[in-house]
């Protein structure tokens, strides 16, 4: 009977088989079931395999490699340029700065005894000067 299931197997995989072969492996009711549920496994198998490929469609290179270096310098030509012009037209188109507020915050009583400041550091902002330049 396993060399039966053997030319069953390769009658369900589409592989040519002996004719009289075939017939007495499924001469058996064995056989005959054994055909039926290869069949529906198969099945079953393709079935699956057009779901997950449908859900799962890798991703195809439609661009041949030179469009893609074309897409790619393009790209980067327009980042660059679009740097570049920033950079060139930038200097005048900044606002004028406001000049610093100060806001009184009262500060909570001391948790712990604070040690007194050794050091006092005052700071002064300056409103920049036209001319642009750091």
């Amino acid at each position: 009977m396993n060399s039966e299931i053997e030319i069953i197997d390769a009658f369900v995989d589409g592989e040519r088989v002996d004719s009289a072969a075939i017939k007495r492996a499924l001469s058996h009711p064995e056989g005959r079931a054994y055909l039926v549920d290869a069949w529906l496994l198969r099945e079953a198998m393709q079935e699956d395999r057009a779901r997950t490929s449908s859900v799962a469609t890798p991703w195809v290179r439609s661009a041949k490699p030179v469009q893609r270096w074309l897409i790619a310098a393009g790209v980067a030509a327009g980042l660059l340029g679009g740097y570049a012009t920033g950079r060139i037209t930038g200097h005048g188109t900044q606002l004028p700065a406001a000049p610093p507020t100060t806001t009184a915050v009262a500060q909570p009583g001391p948790a712990f005894p604070v040690p007194a400041a050794t050091r006092v550091i005052q700071l002064e902002f300056h409103t920049p000067n036209a001319t642009g330049g750091n």
